[in-house]
């Protein structure tokens, strides 16, 4: 149970912008935990303009451990990094606002680090709709499917504790900011996978554990999924090139855009060779039989419309595999001024 301490074992960090719909189940779910640990919650703000700061103060007025720092420059790790510098515990977790966390979600995190020596801990995650619907429920179960999401192991859950190579809303042990330095504050996108990978790479252990969960809301309209893999898919591509390291992402991170250049290559080349367009056509009735068959699935096991959930996984690859194209022709286009303009 959260209790009003200064002496502070665990800081909690938050980065928060207009999340007012979900800040307070956030938190909440946090003070809840049965922690034998003296907790902080520190909440960095990204100049909100909705109802977010009054719901966090509400909490501050009931406890004294919870405080806001202002992040006028809006960017994800540069909210980390503030959290991570003006925390005091011995322990670090980056928690996400869209994200509620369970009971024994502190301690069990904290076991995993003491227990297995590991630098990083971190949890799998049940993903939410964040409204009940038949396309909200798709898109979730894309989310957490191996056929959406490839080998993601805290999106589609482990039976024991083992090695992975990042997770999300992880607990840090202090010394791992020392050792490897902070959140990448050239990065819009991807900031945690780089920083996972960055350890990973450099010998250091990463564990997760299925003894505990977190839930998190993803997007429930087609509109706000594709945009949103679009960014993650142009990231993809953007970090390794600005990072100068391309074992920065996982193989993962790359196949979306094997998938849409194996369909669009041979179409262009098909100008010279008629033939040509038979492979994207080959490959496309290939993905279609794999996503159908996926989708009735899971639309029979989670009682989702077949149809909403097929659509799902092609917007799923092709807006992510279309962003991480984008991103290629602008490192073309635009290379020197993108790593420039993302130099510290």
């Amino acid at each position: 149970m959260y209790k009003n301490t200064l002496n502070v074992d665990v800081s909690i960090i938050i980065p928060l912008k207009n999340d007012g719909e979900f800040i307070g189940q956030c938190i909440k779910s946090i003070i809840n935990n049965k922690t034998k640990y003296q907790i902080e919650i520190i909440v960095i703000d990204g100049n909100s303009n909705d109802n977010s700061i009054g719901i966090v103060s509400q909490y501050i007025k009931k406890y004294n451990n919870i405080r806001i720092i202002r992040n006028p420059k809006e960017i994800t790790p540069i909210a980390i990094n503030l959290g991570i510098k003006a925390s005091k515990g011995n322990y670090v977790i980056i928690a996400g606002a869209h994200s509620e966390y369970r009971s024994n979600y502190i301690d069990s995190l904290i076991e995993i680090c003491k227990n297995y020596n590991a630098d990083i801990s971190g949890s799998i995650g049940e993903i939410k709709p964040q409204k009940d619907s038949y396309v909200g429920k798709a898109i979730a179960a894309t989310l957490s499917d191996k056929f959406g999401v490839g080998n993601s192991l805290f999106r589609i859950g482990v039976k024991d504790i083992i090695e992975t190579d990042t997770v999300a809303y992880g607990c840090y042990k202090r010394d791992v900011f020392d050792k490897y330095g902070l959140f990448d504050e050239r990065l819009i996108r991807n900031q945690d996978i780089e920083f996972n990978k960055r350890i990973k790479n450099k010998g250091g252990a990463i564990k997760i554990t299925p003894k505990t969960k977190f839930s998190y809301y993803a997007r429930s309209t087609y509109k706000d999924f594709a945009k949103n893999n679009f960014e993650n898919g142009l990231w993809s591509v953007l970090t390794p090139f600005i990072v100068k390291d391309f074992k920065s992402q996982s193989i993962r991170h790359f196949v979306p855009l094997v998938f849409v250049l194996s369909m669009l290559l041979p179409l262009l080349f098909s100008s010279i060779k008629k033939e040509l367009a038979i492979i994207s056509i080959f490959i496309l009735i290939l993905y279609l039989s794999f996503a159908f068959l996926r989708s009735l699935y899971l639309g029979i096991k989670r009682k989702i419309p077949l149809f909403q959930i097929l659509i799902a996984f092609l917007i799923l690859h092709f807006s992510y595999g279309i962003g991480s194209l984008i991103g290629i022709i602008k490192i073309l286009i635009n290379g020197s001024k993108i790593r420039g303009k993302n130099a510290q």
